[in-house]
């Protein structure tokens, strides 16, 4: 199933519209006047399996993503990153005409810890140059996972009948100011979403997907996403900021069933019976002339 946290990315990548400033980052500076606003972005993400019913939970990976997004195509023609883990300074590879950033997968949050601790992030783009002070994390305070029977429910599921999906319930905690809860269907086949339902109230605690939503005899993994963020303009410059996510991620595979096919004794009794229909109905046809 590899690492799916395909939402949790394509929002990271795409802030360039809720241009913002993250609770626990503080000290920015940016000398970027002539070309327009900068926007600094982190992420850190934890992702689990679930692999039966409740909270029945394996830790999959840790990733952390960092980009830089300026309001102005082709500001920049390189950044690097400067900050107090041991890779520093990064380069920073070019996404789009505005963004810069990377994703690294950790096998563990301790590893992703150790290679991105807390302490003062500098970007240096060009001769412009911008930085934040990353001091503590907030994650929420719930696991995303399945509750009740649903994990052995959807196993072998029927496609052909609506089925709902139970959450645990989402605890954002004290100091976020903003929290995002996603659910999504991918065709593992593939690899697109088949169903998507994102930026869900975090009170949401179940989702019904439609019968024949799915394909019969495919197979799937769901994604639940537990957010926690900050989008705060500063005042110094009204646009300028940085907005960091601290994302938990549970993903579960599970395959539909087949649709039904007619026994193959069945098949020849009915065609034997519709035979016989046939020449019964010439025979009497041939005693009334």
């Amino acid at each position: 199933m590899g690492f799916p946290c395909n939402g949790a990315i394509r929002r990271l990548i795409g802030f360039i519209v809720p241009l913002g400033a993250f609770l626990f980052f503080g000290g920015f500076g940016a000398q970027a006047s002539s070309i327009g606003a900068i926007v600094l972005g982190a992420q850190k993400v934890l992702g689990f399996v679930q692999v039966g019913d409740g909270n029945a939970l394996t830790t999959a990976y840790a990733m952390f993503s960092t980009n830089l997004v300026s309001s102005i195509p082709d500001a920049y023609a390189s950044v690097t990153l400067t900050y107090p883990g041991p890779g520093s300074p990064a380069s920073l590879p070019q996404i789009n005409s505005q963004a810069f950033g990377s994703n690294t997968y950790f096998s563990t949050q301790a590893a992703m810890d150790a290679a991105y601790p807390f302490g003062t992030y500098t970007f240096t783009a060009d001769a412009d140059t911008a930085s934040f002070t990353y001091s503590a994390d907030d994650y929420p305070q719930s696991l995303p996972y399945l509750t009740g029977n649903d994990y052995t429910n959807l196993q072998g599921m029927d496609p052909s009948q609506p089925f709902t999906f139970d959450f645990n319930p989402f605890v954002a905690g004290s100091t976020a100011t903003g929290s995002e809860l996603d659910f999504i269907v991918v065709d593992e086949t593939q690899g697109i979403s088949v169903y998507s339902n994102p930026l869900l109230p975090t009170t949401t605690t179940s989702v019904t997907i439609p019968a024949n939503t799915l394909a019969g005899g495919d197979s799937f993994y769901y994604e639940l996403l537990y957010s926690n963020f900050d989008n705060n303009v500063l005042p110094s410059t009204g646009v300028s900021g940085t907005h960091v996510e601290f994302d938990l991620i549970t993903t579960g595979s599970f395959t539909t069933s087949s649709p039904s096919v007619p026994e193959p004794s069945t098949v020849v009794l009915s065609g034997l019976a519709l035979l016989g229909a046939a020449a019964l109905r010439q025979k009497r046809k041939a005693k009334t002339l």
